[in-house]
């Protein structure tokens, strides 16, 4: 309860405002008479006085009408102050008191009435602060985990026998009772339930909380205790204080090692004092004749260090040994022995002199409180599926009749179990209440619940809360634990890990042998982390949570639950909440793959600024890499996104893709190779320059490296899938024919052109197809000024970057060569592929031709393109002079000049 809303602090306050008025009410005329001559010493007609004045009250006004806009709550002492000075000046002005100076307007005004319009601001201002209504709140979506609320407790009968007990209850000496439970089994509520009707059956009795863990130290331990027991019973005696204060000052004076034995010894060091006894002796004389019980709850001891736990103990059976004083203190047993010093004395068992343990919470009570919060998630829900699917999944969860994943299920035994229940994960309200509110934000994640098997998807949560680290140990490390399986629909069984789909994850290991049956290891595995953790006392509940989630179920199972966690399609939905990156779930991705739709989505990620491309990359690619399409327009939907969001990938990717499409060809396209290849060149068309085209190019690019074989230093990558090899040159020239007829941008058909590897010359000199060389050639021919200025004429031209020249020289470009190469060279070429001269004669065949193309170029251009073309020629007739050679730094300045080129 805040100062302000505290009844007897409000009265006190209130009293101490009308003594002051009337005390300064008593001296009315002198305090004027005394503000009278202050005035007289005042210039009022100065311009400094009228300055500062009028600085004063407008800083005052504008003051309170921004704390006004912002509500702001003044300070108690600002507001007794403005009530005093106000109601005063009321009282003088109202009186007729004339000795105030007045200001000159028909003496109306005085220069004091600004407190008036102050006065009214600040009433408005306490108005707004103190009587505004709470404002309308919409139902909050987290539960707030109060600790006692208006009813009755889980542990009534025990709190009702204890009031009973305390009933005309006079101890002669301070009297300890100890409340035991571990957290989060209702210590703070049964305190605060205690306290409530405690006053309501005794009203004379002074109970009052001491928060002991909010000091620090053993002397600050001592004085808030006193200081909070004084205040308590200040209503009741005006002594107290006085000798409080006296006995905490004289306990707080001795030396450190002596305060150490009144702590541990207590009567021995007061009666070996005699100020101490004094002390000691009024205030037990005191509390005497208060007559009342005074009952001092402590709470949350085991928020406690050690010694701080020994020193409240010590305070409690020593230094405040006093008449009627009762002591109830709330404390976890366990953590109290462990923590203190002296476990072995039995410490604890001294100081209290009665010790009640709080029962732990029936599990009905557990799952009737659970079934109440989660009803009301259901009515909060719009949609109709939350009002029965959610509340009778929770119910039926733990009933074997209705679990859709009971043991009856399972296939085969040695993955075993335990029988579980709500209390082998949530044991109080507070986890209930705490669980909710996780499972409220985490299934707002899913974009419906059809999307998950509910039962399933409640297990995981209620384990991924008991056992937190579950998540990092196990499911973030599937191939661990579990293998994978495949559903053998015709022979109605369960494959262990053949081939590249997998369907399921299984909680159960692979023997060496190749036998399909049970093995042990993966629960050895767990058993032996979770001894490593110092948690081996979990082992039971987690591992019958993952054999009912992953342990092997008949193929109708499976069939009939198609979202099950163990599908290897759905299980990162589970895990990862559905959560996938930017603005996309993972069931909008399975979604659009289901109705072949993914290409849409992929192309909406690509183009809309919503969606964060590169962060959702990998969540596609690995859903790709796990998806199994059960249709052929499922299997190309599935390719044709590839082709977009893949971008290049290491060669594992490479491999997993071409497994991809070598299970789609085996199942969609049998014996229909010529279908399939028309299928992929249609792909390529579609978009420009995709990842299925760097792939293709690259398994054709390391083919033509291995027909060099070892005269190719480099060596090549081999790809396991290559399945179709001989089609890799067409489906290649098939994109770059399809760029060209688009008009696509010069820079992409070039993309496309260099994807192209005919073959590779024991020099490593690349060949490309002779179409391919055709193409771009009548592509130049036709459009030459818009090649004029690609790389493929750069170190000819004006555009010569003079850093590569460093390295290579000033020369044409190889393949610039290669495109205007007569079909006889290339062909010679070809077949003479190991024959230096014969490469030779290619690149000055091709040579020639680019000149004398070049001589037909310039009689069709004007201007400044002109004279460009014209050093062009230059250039490749000094390059032809030079012996094919590449020419140097001067020689190219002696076509160009000195400043006409890329530095």
């Amino acid at each position: 309860m805040s100062e302000n809303s505290n009844p007897t602090y409000t009265t006190r306050y209130i009293l101490l405002l009308i003594i002051s008025m009337a005390l300064l009410l008593l001296f009315a005329y002198p305090v004027s008479n005394l503000f009278t001559k202050i005035g007289s010493h005042i210039n009022y007609e100065s311009i400094g006085f009228w300055i500062g004045y009028g600085t004063v009250c407008l800083v005052a006004i504008v003051f309170l009408i921004i704390a006004i806009r912002r509500e702001y709550i003044p300070h108690k002492n600002l507001t007794y102050v403005i009530c005093i000075v106000l109601c005063f000046y009321l009282f003088l002005r109202l009186d007729g008191v004339d000795e105030i100076a007045l200001l000159p307007l028909n003496k109306l005004l005085k220069y004091f009435d600004i407190l008036i319009p102050i006065g009214v601001l600040y009433t408005i201002l306490l108005s707004l602060t103190l009587f505004k209504k709470s404002r309308q709140k919409s139902l909050p979506f987290f539960l707030e985990d109060n600790l006692y609320e208006e009813g009755e407790i889980a542990n009534e009968k025990i709190l009702q026998k204890l009031i009973i007990s305390l009933k005309d209850f006079w101890p002669s000496s301070a009297f300890s009772v100890g409340i035991n439970a571990v957290w989060g089994y209702g210590k703070s509520t049964f305190l605060r339930r205690f306290k409530a009707e405690y006053e309501k059956k005794e009203p004379k009795a002074v109970v009052f909380w001491y928060r002991v863990w909010k000091n620090k130290g053993v002397n600050a331990i001592i004085e808030n205790f006193f200081h909070e027991l004084g205040t308590a019973l200040r209503p009741l005696s005006g002594e107290l204080d006085t000798e409080f204060k006296g006995y905490v000052d004289a306990i707080l004076k001795l030396p450190h090692h002596e305060l150490g034995k009144a702590l541990a010894l207590g009567g021995e060091m007061i009666t070996g004092n005699k100020s101490l006894e004094e002390h000691y002796n009024s205030i037990n004389r005191i509390l005497k004749k208060i007559d009342r019980q005074i009952i001092v709850l402590l709470d949350d001891l085991d928020r406690l260090e050690g010694e701080e736990i020994l020193n409240t103990m010590k305070l409690m059976r020593t230094l405040s040994d006093f008449n009627n004083i009762i002591f109830i203190a709330g404390y976890d047993r366990q953590y109290v022995i462990e923590s203190i010093s002296k476990p072995k004395d039995n410490y604890i068992d001294k100081v209290f002199n009665v010790e009640i343990n709080l029962l732990p919470f029936d599990e009905n009570f557990i799952l009737q409180e659970l079934l109440v919060e989660i009803e009301k998630i259901s009515s909060q829900q719009a949609n109709s599926e939350f009002d029965t699917s959610l509340i009778n999944s929770f119910k039926e969860l733990f009933d074997n009749r209705q679990f859709v994943i009971n043991i009856e299920g399972l296939v085969s035994t040695p993955c075993t179990q335990k029988s579980l229940s709500y209390s082998d994960f949530l044991e109080t309200p507070r986890d209930v209440k705490r669980f909710v509110n996780e499972f409220k934000f985490n299934i707002g994640f899913l974009d419906s619940l059809t999307d998950v098997n509910l039962s399933q998807y409640i297990l995981l949560r209620l384990l991924t809360y008991k056992f937190r680290y579950v998540q990092d140990l196990v499911l973030n490390r599937m191939e661990t634990f579990f293998s994978k399986g495949k559903i053998d629909s015709v022979n109605n069984k369960i494959v262990i890990g053949t081939g590249f789909y997998n369907d399921i994850w299984l909680y159960k290991w692979k023997p060496l042998d190749g036998s399909e049956s049970y093995n042990p290891k993966e629960q050895e595995i767990l058993r032996s982390m979770l001894e490593n953790l110092g948690k081996l006392g979990d082992f039971e509940v987690i591992n019958s949570v993952l054999c009912q989630l992953f342990g092997e179920k008949g193929i109708e199972f499976y069939t009939d639950n198609p979202t099950s966690i163990s599908k290897i399609y759905y299980t990162d939905l589970y895990l990862r909440n559905n959560i996938a990156a930017g603005n996309i779930t993972l069931s909008e991705i399975q979604k659009a793959f289901e109705t072949s739709k993914l290409y849409e989505l992929v192309d909406k990620i690509g183009t809309s600024p919503d969606y964060k491309e590169f962060s959702i990359q990998n969540e596609l690619k690995y859903f790709a890499f796990r998806a199994k399409p059960q249709t052929r327009e499922q299997f190309e939907d599935l390719v044709l996104s590839l082709n977009i969001f893949m971008s290049d990938g290491t060669h594992s990717d490479d491999e997993k893709v071409l497994a991809i499409l070598k299970n789609g060809v085996e199942t969609f396209y049998p014996n229909q190779g010529k279908d399939f290849i028309e299928f992929l060149s249609n792909v390529l068309s579609i978009s420009s320059i995709g990842y299925l085209d760097r792939l293709l190019s690259s398994i054709n690019h390391n083919l033509k490296r291995k027909e060099v074989g070892e005269n190719y230093p480099g060596g090549y990558t081999k790809y396991n899938n290559n399945f179709f090899s001989d089609e890799l040159k067409s489906l290649l020239l098939h994109k770059l024919k399809v760029l060209i007829n688009k008009k696509a941008e010069t820079n992409e058909i070039l993309e496309a052109y260099h994807l192209i590897t005919e073959k590779i010359t024991p020099q490593q000199s690349i060949i490309r197809p002779f179409e391919a060389n055709n193409l771009l050639r009548k592509e130049i021919v036709e459009d030459f000024l818009k090649y004029y200025d690609t790389p493929l004429f750069q170190m000819i031209s004006d555009k010569a970057d003079k850093r590569e020249a460093e390295f290579r020289g000033y020369k044409p470009n190889d393949f610039l060569k290669q495109i205007f190469a007569s079909e006889g060279s290339y062909n010679k070429l070809i077949e003479q592929i190991n024959n230096p001269e014969a490469f030779n004669d290619f690149e000055k065949d091709g040579m020639n031709n680019l000149v004398a193309f070049l001589k037909i170029m310039l009689t069709k251009t004007q201007g400044n393109e002109k004279d460009k073309i014209v050093n062009t020629i230059k250039t490749l007739e000094k390059y032809v002079e030079k012996g094919y050679k590449s020419l140097n730094q001067k020689e190219f300045q002696e076509v160009w000049g000195q400043n006409n080129y890329k530095q």
